[in-house]
């Protein structure tokens, strides 16, 4: 008996901490997002919906896609600030993150799906939803 009771405070010991700890990540996501300006998912969702449009994503790619999104414009929100103060280390660092992000994506999308991706890159001049993933 001692050792259910000892078991059941375990269990919520562990559930009251894995509560703490994604309410805390939630926490520097929000405020990385309003010190950064940007809205991960916002952002997230308005490039879902052109990608899901273009590439014509299935179901099973959609899930896939937008977790991959959502996972480089994080890493992507942390490296802003250095557009004011180290705009050449940004160009480096946003290099990197979207070579993951071809990387991750190439694992989900067919090769002309990839293709049509890479195509859709905007230009410096007339940015879109899309430039947020690009530049």
């Amino acid at each position: 008996m001692k050792k259910m009771i000892i078991l059941f405070v375990a269990v919520i010991c562990f559930k009251i901490s894995a509560n703490a700890q994604i309410n805390n990540v939630l926490d520097k996501t929000k405020t990385i997002a309003n010190a950064t300006g940007l809205n991960v998912t916002k952002v997230t969702s308005s490039i879902m919906s052109t990608l899901t449009a273009k590439l014509n994503l299935s179901t099973a790619q959609v899930s896939k896609v937008s977790g991959a999104v959502s996972t480089f414009l994080q890493a992507k929100s942390q490296i802003i600030p250095l557009l004011k103060t180290n705009k050449t280390e940004y160009e480096q660092k946003q290099k990197g993150l979207f070579n993951s992000l071809k990387t991750n994506l190439a694992t989900t999308l067919a090769k002309e799906q990839m293709n049509k991706f890479l195509a859709l890159k905007p230009t410096t001049t007339n940015p879109n939803v899309l430039s947020n993933l690009f530049y």
